[in-house]
């Protein structure tokens, strides 16, 4: 798989994906015209999907207000490998090296293991070099080959590494002081726990609206819903960082190098084998987030592509494989499944505009649920970040009610990455494009407010 740099978006690409769109919806119109009850059909399925949704947010929401459970404080501390893939980040690798020497761990029990591309263009090799001459936990390793991605660089990490566990991190990731110590409890407490996931935060929150509403995202979907997924033991997934048990890669393999979405791959491979995937929001890492269109756009279509790759791989598996529980199928059919149908949710979308053709558009349900819904979904998101406000600044940080301003543009930001998903799908199964690992660049800006501490 060849590694490139996003640019701008092609405005021929956006043409193709128009036609396309077009000739699809136009397509799916067809059987109006014959079968006057279609549309209606079409409608409500698309509601019910909806009401689906909103089930869902709100009992994962619920269910993610549960506390942490307690682990034991001290313990014989195991030796700690952080793999960190590192192409062209000069930009962001002084403050998270900072940050990664900060850790609150024994000096002789972590490594820091920066993998370098021979072909970098910056100056991260002497960066990496410049830290290690006086940092014995610094190992930066250099990796000849410059394909195969982040999932490629990973890999070669883990296997020059020495500790028994492994966790892998971007380079853009600051991880908190404790956050290595909660990682390593969680794995710890339970022989069936092969990895566990933290919480992403987004250090350039402030750097534009793109950033906020992403970040804002970032914080409901790591506190409360994957968390609520893990408190139900259903589908759980690492996101891309994550603490591992150095065990579970000599019996699974290392990570899938073809696919775009190599952490997706892997946490569905965790499940199948019968092992368990947890998420521990003390576990806090903080990320730099896509502030400009053109970087997210390329970012979230590699996402989408990856999710639908993975699903298709993995449904079969997950619905058959024995060491599988009951609920963990059903979270995972309904959580894999709609990464399929998320895409065709905005082509059935589109029959609204059908009036201009002459034709009605209804559905069997009573006129008081679309509005019902469509204010459920909304409110969701403005419970589920006041949820997330109140219990950092339990924490010690300033509540946050300045974002309130952003949450209508939140709703926008959903639409956007159901839009996000249809291209994805077009990508994946109409023009079958070749896959493609976009990096994303860093600015390496950090614009959080002085009153919210990355401590």
């Amino acid at each position: 798989m060849k590694v490139k740099v996003a640019g701008d978006v092609d405005a021929k690409k956006i043409l193709v994906y128009f036609i396309i769109t077009l000739i699809a919806f136009t397509v799916v119109l067809i059987p109006a015209f014959v079968y006057p009850q279609y549309l209606g059909i079409i409608s409500t399925l698309n509601i019910t999907i909806m009401i689906i949704l909103t089930i869902q947010f709100y009992l994962y929401t619920f269910f993610g207000l549960q506390n942490q459970p307690k682990y034991p404080e001290n313990m014989d501390w195991p030796m700690v490998s952080i793999i960190i893939p590192s192409f062209n980040e000069e930009s962001v690798l002084p403050r998270s090296i900072d940050a990664m020497l900060a850790i609150d761990y024994p000096k002789d029990r972590i490594e820091f293991v920066y993998v370098y591309e021979e072909k970098g263009t910056d100056k991260t090799k002497n960066i990496l070099a410049e830290r290690a001459k006086n940092e014995i936990r610094i190992r930066p390793i250099m990796r000849s080959e410059s394909t195969g991605g982040k999932a490629a660089a990973t890999n070669f990490g883990i296997k020059k590494s020495q500790g028994s566990i492994v966790a892998c991190y971007d380079a853009d990731h600051s991880l908190v002081h404790d956050s290595v110590k909660n990682a390593v409890r969680t794995l710890m407490a339970d022989t069936k726990v092969m990895c566990v996931k933290g919480r992403y935060r987004t250090i350039n929150k402030d750097e534009g609206i793109l950033a906020k509403v992403s970040g804002i995202e970032r914080d409901i979907a790591d506190t409360l819903i994957w968390y609520g997924h893990d408190v139900i033991r259903g589908f759980t997934c690492m996101g891309g960082n994550a603490f591992f048990k150095r065990d579970i890669f000599d019996e699974l393999g290392y990570f899938h190098e073809s696919t775009l979405t190599e952490d997706v791959d892997y946490s569905l491979k965790i499940h199948e084998a019968g092992y368990e995937l947890r998420i521990n929001p003390d576990i806090v890492s903080w990320e730099e987030s896509p502030a400009s269109l053109s970087q997210w756009w390329h970012q979230r279509k590699r996402w989408a592509r990856g999710w639908i790759q993975s699903s298709l791989m993995h449904i079969n598996h997950i619905l058959t494989s024995s060491n599988v529980s009951a609920i963990k199928k059903i979270d995972t059919f309904f959580l894999l499944l709609l990464t399929i149908i998320q895409p065709l949710m905005f082509l059935f979308s589109l029959s609204s505009l059908v009036s201009m053709f002459g034709l009605t558009v209804s559905h069997y349900y009573p006129s008081w649920v679309l509005p019902t819904i469509g204010g459920l979904l909304s409110f969701s998101i403005i419970i589920a970040d006041i949820i997330v406000w109140i219990r950092d600044y339990r924490k010690g940080e300033r509540f946050r009610w300045d974002e309130i301003i952003y949450l209508p543009a939140v709703a926008i930001y959903m639409s956007l990455l159901v839009i996000v998903a249809w291209i994805g799908f077009i990508e994946e199964f109409i023009l079958k494009s070749k896959n493609e690992f976009i990096k994303t660049d860093r600015s390496g800006k950090v614009t959080m407010s002085k009153k919210s501490s990355l401590d």
